[in-house]
């Protein structure tokens, strides 16, 4: 916890950490060790640490933390919610928001090593005027768009320049374009 704070605290000093655990937690022998106890004190003078009371389920705090926080904010967690997923009236769009706030993180063998979300969005996304772009790993992506028939070359393959047709084009052809 401290390894992980301290990474956040530098990488991202204007962000403000806050660590929530369920009371039981915080009462296990664990916590009671000194350098332990050191830090979840250091993090409550610092405002930096909640414990969620007992009979409560800690996870709800730390989503609605981690939502509210807005679109900066971070939510360090290894945990994939599925269990909560489904009981949410938007599951779709908490999704979403997972992919762009989740930072997961592990140990190995050069120490703690973090997986930071990707700075877009990795899903198929439909544009205003009807083309597709299709997000690649690395390098340019991919854009399919329709192309009216008229601007058809004879092949029937389409040419993916000047303006696009919409959905409503009838027999329109797509033409793919790198971007």
């Amino acid at each position: 916890m401290r390894a992980v704070r301290q990474h956040l605290l530098k990488r991202h000093p204007d962000l403000k950490p806050l660590v929530i655990l369920h009371v039981g937690r915080t009462k296990a022998p664990q916590a009671r060790e000194p350098r332990a106890k050191a830090l979840l004190e250091e993090m409550k003078a610092a405002g930096q640490f909640f414990a969620t009371p007992a009979g409560s389920n800690d996870d709800w705090y730390w989503i609605y933390a981690a939502v509210a926080a807005g679109e900066r904010g971070l939510l360090v967690s290894n945990d994939e919610m599925r269990d909560h997923i489904f009981q949410l009236l938007a599951p779709k769009f908490f999704a979403k928001w997972k992919q762009r706030h989740q930072l997961k993180y592990r140990f190995g063998v050069g120490g703690l090593q973090f997986e930071y979300p990707p700075p877009f969005t990795t899903c198929v996304q439909e544009l205003d005027c009807g083309s597709w772009v299709f997000p690649a790993e690395e390098g340019p992506w991919l854009c399919a768009r329709r192309v009216p028939a008229a601007a058809s070359d004879a092949s029937g393959a389409g040419v993916a320049a000047g303006k696009t047709g919409t959905r409503e084009a009838g027999a329109a052809t797509v033409g793919v374009v790198r971007q």
